[in-house]
């Protein structure tokens, strides 16, 4: 058989049918995964990104609490200790007068 009759030439070999049958292959699979993959991903990541806004938004408010708490625990620290020094002068004061 000579070659030039074997019709070798990559072009004519081409058949547009299944060329066609590719492409809508790749454009499904793609819509399919997308679908199934991508999109689920996509929900998982905002409730994500949702929890962790809440968390910061509850972190925030819980150092402002603390804050609060620590400056009441600061005045209360004052006056216990002043009113320790008072009961203290006055025991004193009854030990010496009543000894």
């Amino acid at each position: 058989m000579n070659p030039a009759e074997l019709n070798l030439n990559p072009i004519d070999q081409i058949n547009p049918i299944v060329i066609v049958a590719v492409m809508l292959i790749v454009v499904a699979t793609y819509f399919a995964l997308r679908r199934v993959y991508v999109m689920p991903y996509l929900r998982v990541m905002e409730e994500r990104e949702r929890f962790f806004e809440s968390a910061d938004a509850s972190y925030a408010q819980a150092g402002e609490r603390v804050a609060t708490a620590s400056a009441a625990l600061t005045t209360f620290t004052g006056v216990l200790k002043a009113s320790t020094s008072q009961i203290l002068g006055a025991r004193k004061s009854v030990a010496v007068n009543g000894a």
